[in-house]
């Protein structure tokens, strides 16, 4: 078995796929259906299918949720580069994680560090 994307499903599909490119700084993205359903690729090979939203208000927090990153510097690339605010700051045994919300208000966390810790390197 293998991954082949996941999806997300928002309001403005190339307002997302430009910030997909600045939070994962590159990749690519493109239209790929009439209906404007877009696909974006992370230079790592992470797959991302961008449709539109058919309900308004937040999105809910049931089944897939809160994407997880890990980066080194990432507080300062939530709040210099994508020029959001951080929701939240917790400590782990490995170090600090990071939660911030998305202009199309899917919460997203990032671990303050690049190596895999011992939650998913075990």
């Amino acid at each position: 078995m293998h991954v082949d994307h996941i999806e997300v499903h928002v309001a403005d599909i190339p307002g997302y796929g430009a910030f997909l490119l600045s939070l994962f700084q590159g990749g690519r993205f493109k239209q790929i259906s009439d209906s404007g359903t877009s696909m974006f690729i992370s230079a790592d090979g992470l797959c991302i299918e961008v449709k539109k939203r058919k309900m308004s208000g937040r999105p809910i927090r049931s089944g897939f949720c809160l994407p997880c990153l890990r980066t080194k510097g990432a507080r300062k690339f939530i709040l210099d580069e994508l020029g959001l605010p951080i929701d939240e700051t917790i400590t782990n045994p490995e170090g600090e994680v990071h939660f911030f919300t998305d202009h199309e208000g899917i919460e997203w966390h990032v671990k303050d560090y690049s190596h895999r810790d011992r939650y998913i390197n075990w």
